[in-house]
């Protein structure tokens, strides 16, 4: 079951939702820790993730919050252990770095206009694995200033109209693993 388009005023939570979704699309092709976990611990990768070099851990459902609270546009890379993402804030780069990013950033932006030049109201529909998500077109145009998630993606026509007018399809870092309808 799809959830429902969340109102303008969760535009910021609606965002990091993406990117909270764009982590867990990648978990599969990353390796579970293999440290011991002491017992009533969470288990990273499992109960929560580690959004390093912070030493705090988020648990599972907190991830989008923790994402949406963040005090800057960031650039998130998954590791190959499953729920360690590298968190990167921008406001924490100076020089050449920090407008590198804030590149990346536009860049992400421009493509994701010039590719779904359409109402923000718009609804955008992403599937994987027993995940349905409906977003809105601003909360994605959000999440492209906002999150620099290490995972492929694109943005077409939905080919289910009553569904959505948009599909973001996820390639996986190995380039076999795709989202549900990659490509329709």
């Amino acid at each position: 079951m799809a959830a429902p388009v969340l109102a303008n005023d969760d535009m910021s939570l609606e965002a990091a939702q993406l990117a909270a979704a764009m982590l867990r699309f990648q978990e599969p092709l990353a390796h579970l820790m293999s440290a011991h976990t002491p017992e009533g611990l969470p288990v990273v990768g499992v109960d929560a993730y580690a959004f390093v070099p912070s030493p705090r851990m988020v648990a599972r459902d907190q991830v989008a919050a923790y994402l949406a609270g963040l005090p800057s546009p960031a650039m998130l890379a998954p590791t190959t252990v499953r729920g360690i993402v590298s968190l990167i804030l921008l406001q924490e780069l100076t020089g050449e770095r920090r407008a590198a990013m804030q590149h990346e950033l536009d860049n992400q932006g421009a493509a994701l206009n010039h590719h779904a030049a359409a109402a923000d109201t718009d609804r955008v529909l992403l599937e994987f694995d027993d995940e349905v998500h409906l977003f809105s077109l601003g909360a994605v145009r959000l999440w492209a200033r906002r999150y620099g998630v290490l995972v492929g993606w694109s943005i077409g026509r939905c080919s289910e109209p009553t569904r959505a007018e948009w599909r973001f399809d996820l390639l996986g870092g190995d380039g076999h693993r795709y989202s549900k309808g990659f490509g329709r």
